[in-house]
């Protein structure tokens, strides 16, 4: 995740759309950064880090995805996958 981001923020000199389809439907729920997993035609495709790592990103609250550093958005990922560790199960 911590790679995603600094590709989505620019951090790292990669061209985000050159590997993720981003959602132009802003109406969306979630953070404005939603990605749309492309379709894997072949099984070696959905191996791939651009499609295995779409449905991870999109289920981060927007407050993860919104941070402006990446020791920050590291720091709110621990959290809230600490969060999701620990959260008690619906009986």
């Amino acid at each position: 995740m911590i790679q995603v981001f600094k590709f989505v923020k620019g951090v790292d000199r990669v061209n985000p759309s050159r590997l993720f389809n981003f959602n132009v439907d802003r109406r969306t729920r979630g953070h404005p950064y939603k990605m749309v997993k492309p379709q894997a035609k072949k099984p070696a495709r959905s191996n791939c880090f651009s499609v295995r790592s779409v449905n991870s990103w999109n289920s981060l609250p927007a407050d993860v995805v919104a941070a402006e550093t990446v020791n920050t958005f590291k720091s709110k990922l621990d959290n809230h996958w600490r969060a999701l560790e620990y959260s008690p199960s619906p009986t």
